[in-house]
């Protein structure tokens, strides 16, 4: 300012005949906006005090600059159990451009599938908070973020990937987008089954009778197992008798099986067993569970029939040998031992009659000769014995 310019005649003055002035000015606007500004010089020449202006108009174009987003996405949980859990996300979208840009949309896809809207509840959206996304406004360098809750499942091992999309425009509708994505792994869970085990009957009377046991097999887990074997204490490996082998069984499902063996003993015995089972999973974690059962014994009160014949009715006096048969069966359920054989005449003859701790067991009577060797086991015995003149 106030620089003094020679004359542009092409000779030699006493100082320039041009000066150059440059000004830095920010200019805002909207693609395809013009800049119009004047700039005006105003001199004084040496001959006159009056001054005047000299100007010229120049004009400038804005040119668009497109939109920009950037996506961040977290998980509120790295890993679910399988077969799966429900996951929040929080989507954070930021405005990195020059002007302000609305979202038009936000999107999920999981595990690879088509994308879906996570603006509502609807499909695998169980919940949401974005509904107001659309026709926000994001100013530039800042942010706007929400949170939906969508499954994830898979098996043991799998890693799902979720993948969250924004997508916004600027005031001249240029469109940017941008995603994020976001993994959660699948852990594995152990199988487990729950056995029980039942008597039709709590006690049976001895010698035995047939007894209803059944075997029950519920799955406890969160996927399906499979029945590799049912073996029991007392019967053994009845896992083809049961038709169990391979059995799957999905969450919650139950089978059974019923068999019916002899259970026996003596009065006071307590038949008690255990069954155990295995399963898998699809992992082949092994998982097993056992339940028992008891049927006790119970004493029945031991029975005899005794029959006593004479090989006649009469005799002259003053008396004659009289053959006497004893016949004893046995009308219990179990073997008997003959421990005495007395006569109200004529005595103790248990030794005379070779009954002394004879067994028998019930049925027919047997017929034996006076003098043979003593009754052997049997259904049922008879002996002879004469007495003198009676």
């Amino acid at each position: 300012m106030g620089d003094t310019l020679a004359p542009s005649d092409g000779q030699p003055g006493t100082g320039p005949d041009s000066a150059r002035c440059e000004v830095t000015r920010g200019l805002l606007g909207n693609a395809g906006d013009q800049h119009h500004n004047i700039a005006t010089v105003v001199v004084a020449g040496r001959r006159r005090k009056l001054g005047f202006r000299a100007g010229r108009r120049d004009g400038r174009a804005f040119t668009d600059v497109l939109p920009a987003i950037s996506v961040d996405k977290d998980a509120s949980r790295g890993s679910v159990p399988e077969p799966g859990a429900t996951v929040d996300f929080t989507a954070t979208m930021t405005n990195t451009g020059v002007e302000p840009v609305t979202i038009t949309g936000v999107t999920d896809s999981i595990g690879g599938s088509a994308p879906f809207d996570v603006t509502s509840v609807s499909g695998p959206v169980l919940d949401t908070d974005c509904g107001a996304a659309v026709g926000t406004v994001v100013d530039p360098g800042q942010s706007y973020d929400c949170t939906f809750t969508v499954l994830v499942s898979g098996n043991a091992g799998a890693t799902v990937t979720d993948v969250v999309s924004f997508t916004a425009t600027d005031d001249e509708v240029f469109e940017a987008t941008d995603d994020d994505d976001e993994s959660v792994d699948v852990g594995d869970v152990l199988p487990s089954i729950v056995v029980t085990k039942d008597a039709s009957v709590s006690e049976v009377d001895e010698p035995g009778a047939d007894v209803e046991f059944t075997f029950s097999v519920t799955n406890t887990s969160v996927e399906d197992v499979t029945v590799t074997s049912v073996v029991d204490s007392v019967f053994g490996d009845i896992t083809d008798e049961c038709s169990l082998r391979g059995a799957v069984l999905v969450p919650g499902g139950t089978t059974d099986c019923t068999i019916t063996p002899v259970r026996g003993g003596n009065a006071g015995d307590v038949h008690e067993n255990t069954v155990v089972v295995t399963a898998t999973d699809d992992e082949q974690n092994v998982t097993t569970d056992d339940d028992d059962e008891s049927v006790d014994i119970d004493g029945l009160t031991p029975g005899l029939e005794v029959t006593k014949d004479a090989s006649v009715s009469e005799v002259d006096e003053p008396g004659a040998d009289v053959e006497f048969t004893f016949s004893v069966r046995n009308t219990s359920v179990e073997d008997l031992t003959v421990t005495s054989v007395v006569d109200s005449v004529f005595g103790d003859i248990t030794d005379e009659c070779s009954l002394r701790c004879c067994s028998f067991r019930v049925g027919p009577p047997i017929a034996r000769s006076p003098g043979s060797s003593p009754a052997t086991p049997g259904m049922s015995t008879r002996t002879r014995w004469s007495s003198p003149n009676r």
